[in-house]
């Protein structure tokens, strides 16, 4: 997956799923060449999916992560 972003292209991954969401986490964080980044700042100005909106008005917690290509 690093291989197929150029430097400075991100992945930004989100889920509802808390037990997924642990995952995720621990698996981008041993993801050599990639940095986290604000995932806030990543998202902003994206739209959020269907899913996202549902589960937003149900009052789910969206779990997101960020990352950036940086080598």
């Amino acid at each position: 997956m690093v291989r197929a972003l150029e430097i400075g292209g991100r992945l930004l991954v989100k889920s509802d799923h808390a037990d997924y969401a642990e995952v995720i986490g621990e698996v981008l964080a041993g993801a050599p060449g990639l940095t986290p980044i604000d995932p806030d700042e990543a998202f902003a100005g994206l739209p959020l999916t269907g899913f996202e909106h549902k589960y937003e008005i149900e009052g789910r917690t969206i779990h997101a992560f960020a990352l950036e290509k940086t080598e």
